[in-house]
């Protein structure tokens, strides 16, 4: 016999099957780069800089032996301690609030590293030959910039780690959630991987400014996202899908055809099943097939009762 499932395959995966160019075509484009922007959000605010390249700055700040390798640890167990709050409360709160507050912050806590980093420091010969290191800051300001750098990853972990992700998943409809998150996931490993890349360069050429151009880029992509990006908290997938598609009229383009009284203003759609699907129907439930009903309008009398 035929099963649901097999009804389903042949009749419903039809509308859902998504292509990778798909994710870049009509009105699927728009959700696509959304998601992919925000990815790009999460990388270029610095997280992977700070937590590949923290022991750097500890050597940077004067830090030495079990001392550095420690101070160095602590941002791991800060970010897995407070990963747990968006755990509890995510849901509670608009994901595009607690993506563009987030992003400020960090933008900010990074302004002030490089700008802590270009007051209180000075350029030095490669520290333990390392060319990446070339600039340092001692005392009370090296602690400043170790303290920055664990607020950044506490913030990051409370808000951006786990609601970008979130954000992601819920703007792209049902129909494209595979490809395009597997798209939005590929964005978000190549900044990752350009970013790492370039940090021992960039800290070689141009030290503290590093990371200014970080919390620029956060500055720059949290405003996009405030006010161009849509809320998706609430929303349905369907009105997900709809975000971007035009208004369409309310009556069919059969009614135009024939005339129709655009003041009714409403089109109706049969509940019946498709006579394709009848003898499958049949089958399933027994043979007991499912009549059609059909309403027949004799005359105006009739409508008019």
């Amino acid at each position: 016999g035929v099963s649901k499932i097999d009804i389903l395959d042949k009749y419903g995966s039809s509308s859902q099957k998504c292509t990778y160019l798909d994710l870049f075509k009509k009105t699927l484009w728009r959700h696509t780069i959304i998601g992919m922007t925000i990815q790009a959000l999460v990388q270029c605010c610095g997280i992977g800089v700070l937590m590949y390249y923290v022991v750097y700055i500890c050597e940077m700040i004067g830090l030495e032996g079990d001392i550095r390798l420690f101070s160095a640890s602590i941002q791991y167990i800060i970010n897995v301690l407070f990963t747990i709050f968006p755990i509890i409360w995510l849901d509670k709160f608009r994901r595009k609030d607690v993506i563009v507050y987030g992003s400020y912050l960090l933008a900010v806590i990074m302004f002030s590293i490089g700008f802590t980093m270009n007051w209180y420091g000075h350029e030095v010969p490669p520290i333990n030959g390392n060319k990446a290191m070339v600039w340092e800051v001692k005392g009370k300001p090296g602690s400043v910039i170790l303290g920055l750098c664990f607020l950044f990853v506490a913030i990051f972990a409370a808000t951006l780690s786990c609601g970008a992700w979130l954000y992601t998943n819920e703007i792209l409809p049902a129909k494209t959630k595979a490809k395009g998150m597997s798209i939005c996931m590929a964005t978000s490993w190549v900044m990752n991987f350009i970013l790492t890349f370039l940090a021992p360069w960039l800290l070689n050429r141009i030290k503290w400014v590093t990371f200014i151009i970080l919390g620029g880029m956060t500055l720059v992509i949290t405003t996009i996202v405030a006010f161009l990006f849509p809320e998706t908290y609430g929303l349905t997938d369907l009105e997900i899908e709809k975000l971007y598609e035009p208004l369409e009229n309310n009556f069919t383009e059969k009614d135009e055809e024939k005339g129709g009284d655009s003041s009714v203003g409403l089109s109706t759609k049969s509940s019946a099943p498709s006579p394709e699907l009848a003898p499958v129907i049949m089958n399933i439930n027994n043979h007991e097939a499912l009549t059609p009903v059909k309403l027949v309008i004799d005359d105006e009398d009739d409508l008019a009762a």
